[in-house]
């Protein structure tokens, strides 16, 4: 059921292709019928999700040859030999998923039973994995609930995302869509995450890169300014490296005081 809300659904398992091939989309549209039956069967209509994961966009071709008596007459061999569009298929890499299907954690055993059978309309090798994830989310489960409890994810029908608006204070005068955009927050997931103290040193910054543009860009004055405004973003730095501790992120890497970076790196 797709119209439901991301915390209904936890559970999600995968049907992975371990073979690199071409997946007519006979074949997937036989696989989606299958889950689809044995799901609704032993789970409800109303108590899953399932999504396709790939698309046939790539066109197969045939060239006709005529098989009658006579019909040599009018073959031309490999003459002209571009094909007529045939059906369509999706090409596939080992470890690209093919269907996933969330839902509650009490259906996750016809979940993956419905996508063993699905396996049968498939040629090759195909695994069934059960994801580490929130439903179709990119975040842990145990992430997501640390995360969902701080208010720091809310939901975005299916899927999940961080709420912007706590950082729109930093991105100047036009809040989300306007002002600075090179302030804007990135998930943790990814490596790194905002810091929220650095628009704080913008003053400084901005009276350090006057004086560089300056004629007296050599004096003692600018690398008075220079010293300042890298001191404000040293202790602005250990500011936002204690906000992240207390979130409960660890492994903070020290950011490079010499380069004008607005977010630093996590390790997970």
């Amino acid at each position: 059921m797709k119209r439901k809300g991301v915390d209904e659904f936890p559970f999600c398992v995968h049907l992975v292709s371990w073979e690199k091939e071409n997946v007519s989309s006979e074949a997937l549209e036989a696989a989606r019928i299958a889950c689809n039956k044995y799901m609704v069967k032993s789970a409800g209509k109303d108590a899953f999700h399932l999504r396709i994961r790939v698309h046939p966009f790539h066109v197969l071709r045939i060239n006709k040859m005529l098989s009658c008596a006579g019909a040599d007459r009018l073959q031309t061999g490999m003459r002209g030999a571009f094909g007529k569009a045939l059906g369509t298929c999706a090409r596939v890499a080992i470890g690209q998923v093919l269907l996933s299907v969330r839902c509650k954690d009490n259906h996750g055993v016809h979940a993956q039973e419905a996508l063993r059978r699905a396996k049968f309309k498939f040629p090759g090798r195909q695994k069934i994995i059960v994801s580490r994830k929130w439903g179709f989310t990119k975040f842990n489960r145990a992430e997501y609930t640390k995360l969902r409890a701080m208010k720091r994810i809310v939901p975005d029908g299916v899927n999940a995302k961080f709420d912007l608006n706590r950082y729109s204070r930093s991105w100047g005068a036009g809040g989300a869509f306007g002002g600075n955009r090179g302030l804007r927050p990135i998930p943790p997931e990814k490596g790194i995450f905002p810091l929220d103290h650095l628009h704080e040193c913008d003053a400084e910054k901005k009276e350090y890169l006057g004086c560089l543009k300056s004629s007296a860009h050599k004096s003692e004055q600018c690398r008075h300014l220079s010293k300042k405004y890298l001191q404000c973003r040293m202790a602005k730095n250990l500011m936002a490296k204690q906000d992240m501790a207390e979130l409960g992120f660890s492994g903070v890497k020290e950011l490079d005081s010499t380069e004008d970076k607005n977010t630093e790196s996590i390790e997970h």
